[in-house]
């Protein structure tokens, strides 16, 4: 399954940011797909949600919550590429568990740069 996720990412990298529109269900796919071992798929998987931007907000913030530490890094590290559409997820970024704070204080150092 991860190859074709991988793939589909891909696919929504080439598309133009904030113009992807895209089924719940493959943002679901995707947000799923975080948990990869694979730093390089993590990366793919985050830049193709960042690319459909808004719509993942809320199931990425909900992906903070996850048990699994490469997802829930991952769901911060996209969250940071977004920026400022995804503020609302600001209160969830700042308790986040600590397995995942590297990727967090990324995200919220992306949210800071956002703001200037």
């Amino acid at each position: 399954m991860v190859p074709l996720v991988v793939s589909i990412a891909s696919l929504l990298c080439a598309a133009e940011p904030g113009g992807a529109s895209v089924d719940g269900t493959v943002i679901a796919r995707l947000i799923e797909a975080l948990k990869d071992s694979d730093t390089d798929v993590r990366q793919n998987l985050a830049a193709a949600l960042a690319t459909i931007g808004t719509p993942t907000v809320e199931p990425l913030i909900a992906a903070l919550k996850d048990k699994i530490t490469e997802r829930r890094a991952g769901a911060a590290y996209t969250l940071g590429m977004i920026g400022r559409p995804a503020r609302a997820a600001l209160p969830t970024l700042l308790p986040v568990p600590r397995t995942a704070h590297d990727r967090a204080g990324i995200a919220l150092e992306q949210f800071h740069l956002a703001a200037r």
